[in-house]
């Protein structure tokens, strides 16, 4: 395993530089890496699209840009975005609007549509949920993935180590428990956190066995936190292995440790 130098732009770290489709999938920071990464695809030109598979705050898509949703109006979803590009670097596309100020995001296969149709540079997708929570399990249907993506980003916050493994504190916690012979309140610790990740890792692969797989360890708010980050990724190389595959197809093909909030990312290559 080999430690590269600390990158400052996400792009950088996650290797999404150029015409890519990602998925941000997992906790812990994925809409925040969102927004992030929009703002700096679209400061390389060739606009951006960012929406989601599953439902977001409109809030947070309008920060990004002018918010276009589907229903109700009859010019293509694709014409409109398109026109909307032409003056902004960033433009937001859903379905409809829902309740709680939310809106509810496009089909796998209309992401796929507007990819196709080369509406934009970049597209950037939130492609499942976690209620806040730092980490988490995928639900039956999850993630939400179009078959296009070039590259899935895993994300789980570090300050989910020491937690209770617990409804309260892990996202679909009781989905875990068994798979990983875990006790219901005990403490996620290092092994466990990687050993999460890796089941992530291995239902990513199955679903889009062409993209990309990256993990993003966001939170490395401390020496600490970084350090537990580093001994994660070597740990997670390993579990990643056992659990999806021992001809190492569910290896990432790299693990950013990092900072969000302080915009640093360590990256480690397997």
């Amino acid at each position: 395993m080999e430690s590269h130098d600390v990158q400052t732009k996400l792009t950088e770290a996650l290797g999404t530089t150029g015409p890519q489709l990602v998925a941000f999938v997992g906790a812990g920071g994925k809409t925040t890496a969102l927004q992030r990464l929009c703002a700096e695809l679209a400061a390389q030109g060739g606009g951006v699209l960012a929406t989601t598979t599953t439902a977001m705050f409109a809030r947070q898509l309008t920060s990004l840009g002018p918010l276009l949703v589907q229903d109700g109006d009859e010019v293509p979803l694709a014409t409109r975005a398109g026109e909307a590009l032409r003056s902004a670097g960033v433009a937001a596309v859903a379905r409809s609007y829902a309740e709680d100020e939310k809106v509810t995001g496009l089909a796998p296969a209309a992401v796929d549509a507007l990819w196709r149709a080369g509406v934009a540079g970049s597209i950037v997708v939130e492609a499942d949920g976690s209620r806040g929570l730092p980490l988490k399990a995928f639900g039956e249907a999850e993630p939400q993935l179009p078959k296009a993506t070039t590259t899935v980003v895993v994300v789980a916050g570090l300050d989910a180590l020491g937690r209770p493994l617990d409804e309260d504190h892990v996202h679909r916690a009781r989905l875990l428990m068994p798979l990983l012979d875990a006790a219901e309140g005990g403490a996620v610790t290092p092994r466990l956190f990687a050993a999460a990740l890796a089941l992530q890792i291995g239902r990513v692969h199955a679903l889009t066995p062409g993209a990309r797989v990256v993990i993003l360890l966001n939170k490395a708010d401390s020496d600490d936190l970084a350090a537990s980050g580093a001994s994660i990724g070597a740990d997670l190389l390993t579990a990643a292995q056992d659990y999806a595959g021992l001809d190492g197809s569910g290896r990432p093909e790299r693990i950013v440790v990092g900072s969000l909030r302080r915009s640093v990312y360590r990256v480690i290559h397997g």
